[in-house]
């Protein structure tokens, strides 16, 4: 067993559980703010995002990880490839009725 990871400015690493606190932070500030309600649906502040089963997923929903949709590791640096990716897939389950996070 190594006894120390080896990184350099080529390694990349998710930074998936940093950055979900960060936006979570600034949700809540919206939220504080009046500028999004977490009983409303996504549809309202990005309407591509509403269709195919997320119709109903709602800012809290999105925040508590319980609209789930998997975006695939090779992925997470490409925006535009995760955006189109969440806005034309279906959930792994009805948002709101289980949990799930990423690994």
């Amino acid at each position: 067993m190594k006894d120390r990871c080896d990184y350099d400015c080529n390694v990349i690493r998710s930074l998936y559980v940093c950055a979900k606190g960060l936006v979570v932070t600034a949700v809540v500030l919206c939220v504080q703010r009046g500028l999004l309600d977490y009983s409303t649906p996504v549809r309202k502040y990005w309407f591509e995002y509403g269709q195919y089963g997320k119709e109903n997923t709602t800012v809290a929903d999105m925040v508590s990880t319980s609209c789930c949709i998997a975006i695939p590791f090779e992925l997470v640096l490409n925006l535009t490839a995760i955006v189109h990716i969440l806005e034309q897939r279906k959930p792994e389950w009805s948002p709101g009725t289980a949990y799930g996070y990423h690994g």
